[in-house]
């Protein structure tokens, strides 16, 4: 988990040590990590991660929901940081689609700021693909699911 924002590991302890709080609608919470990265589409231009680190936590229904990608890709010698952050819930999250507004930096600056995006492929087991889409395909990630929480 090196990297990870404070609030990401936060949030996963709140998660995981007080689920009563959360599972108080009834509905499923889920949490997707991963430490492996399929490819990377940033401005149309498509790479091999060499880092990714992503969380996506929901609860299906009204929410809450959280997520948080940082990526590192080699360009021709130089490390470009991608990093995708939800900040605005749309819709009510299912067990596979969180929508909504997504912050997106590269390298530390703000490029696209509460842009249209969603992560899918979030039912998918340990050793899976999921994505997260930001501004139709501008941003995105694949990734491998590496652990997973449901209860």
């Amino acid at each position: 988990m090196r990297n990870f924002r404070p609030s990401v590991v936060a949030l996963f302890l709140a998660l995981i040590t007080v689920p009563g709080l959360v599972l108080a609608s009834g509905q499923p919470v889920h949490s997707i990590w991963s430490t492996k990265g399929g490819a990377v589409d940033i401005q149309g231009t498509l790479f091999a991660p060499v880092l990714n680190e992503s969380v996506v936590s929901w609860q299906e229904g009204s929410g809450p929901a959280f997520a948080n990608a940082k990526v590192t890709v080699n360009t021709n010698g130089t490390a470009i940081v991608l990093e995708l952050n939800l900040v605005t819930l749309q819709g009510a999250p299912t067990d596979d689609l969180v929508q909504g507004l997504w912050d997106v930096m590269l390298d530390g600056t703000l490029v696209c700021s509460a842009c249209q995006g969603f992560a899918k492929g979030l039912n998918n087991p340990v050793g899976s693909p999921y994505n997260i889409d930001v501004s139709n395909s501008f941003y995105r990630l694949d990734g491998i699911i590496t652990s997973r929480f449901d209860y």
